[in-house]
C-alpha cells in the first residue's frame, strides 16, 4: 500500500499545472485595511498548518519593498499585529484556483536579515486562531446537551464548520483557560478534530477518517492482513 501513495498522490493533477510559480503578499493593517497593492518579491516563504494547533508562517522580503501612499517602503510599516495572506501561483489547494496558503495570519515577529545589495525583512507569525489562544474564559461557560457547533460558536464568536449530519451533543462546563482550549476540549468530546481551513475559517472534521488529512485512523481489530501484518 506504501509503495502506490506517491501515484495517488500526483495523480490529481497534471504535473506541469502544479509546478509553483510568484509568490504574492497580501498586507492588511490591524484594523483590517488593505495596504494597496501586494509584496511581490517573496524571496521565500513556509507555511505549517496543523491539526488541533494554530498554523505558523513566515516568508522574507527586501526591506525596501512596495513603496506607501506617502514614498516610503511599506514593509517597515508592518509590524506586530498586521495581517498578511500568502497566495502562490500553481500552488493551490486541490487545483482550487486562488486559494491561500495562509488567509489573515498575524504577524508576530519580524527579524533584519543581510541579503544581496541591501537588507531584508524575515516575518514570522501564526494563523488566525491564534487571537483565542489570548482569550481567556473569565466567566463560567455551561453547556447542558447542545451540539458540537452551537457550542463552539458561542466559544469561539465565530460560525465553526462542523461536518455534514454531525447531530453529536456534548455537556461540558468551562470554568477557565483559553477559549482555544476549550474549542478542542468541545472537539475532543464529539470525537472532532479542529483546524483552519483553506478560506481560513475554523473547522471541525472527523478524528476517524477526516478529509483531505492524508491519515485515516482505524481500530486494530479492523485492519487486515496488509496492515497488521499477519
Amino acid at each position: 500500500m506504501i509503495g502506490i501513495l506517491p501515484f495517488l498522490l500526483t495523480a490529481r493533477s497534471a504535473p506541469g499545472t502544479r509546478q509553483p510559480g510568484n509568490a504574492f503578499v497580501y498586507v492588511k493593517t490591524p484594523a483590517g485595511v488593505a495596504a494597496g497593492l501586494p509584496l511581490t518579491n517573496v524571496f521565500s516563504f513556509e507555511t505549517h498548518r496543523a491539526a488541533n494547533r494554530v498554523g505558523t508562517f513566515s516568508f522574507v522580503v527586501p526591506a525596501d519593498d512596495r513603496l506607501d501612499i506617502d514614498g516610503a517602503p511599506l514593509v517597515s510599516d508592518i509590524v506586530s499585529g498586521w495581517t498578511v495572506s500568502i497566495l502562490q501561483e500553481n500552488n493551490t489547494p486541490y487545483g482550487a484556483a486562488g486559494v491561500y496558503l495562509v488567509k489573515d495570519g498575524v504577524i508576530e515577529r519580524r527579524e533584519y536579515l543581510i541579503a544581496d545589495g541591501g537588507q531584508a525583512i524575515n516575518f514570522a507569525g501564526s494563523f488566525r486562531a491564534v487571537s483565542l489562544t489570548r482569550q481567556q474564559v473569565h466567566d463560567p461557560l455551561i453547556y447542558e446537551d447542545q451540539s458540537a457547533g452551537a457550542i463552539a460558536a458561542d466559544i469561539a464568536g465565530e460560525v465553526v464548520l462542523t461536518p455534514n449530519g454531525n447531530t453529536t451533543t456534548v455537556k461540558v462546563d468551562f470554568n477557565g483557560g483559553t477559549r482555544y482550549a476549550a474549542l478542542l476540549t468541545v472537539g475532543e468530546l464529539a470525537r472532532l478534530t479542529l483546524r483552519e481551513n483553506w478560506d481560513g475559517n475554523l473547522e471541525f472534521t472527523r478524528i476517524d477518517g477526516a478529509p483531505d488529512s492524508g491519515i485515516t485512523l482505524i481500530n486494530v481489530e479492523q485492519a487486515g492482513p496488509e496492515l497488521t501484518g499477519v
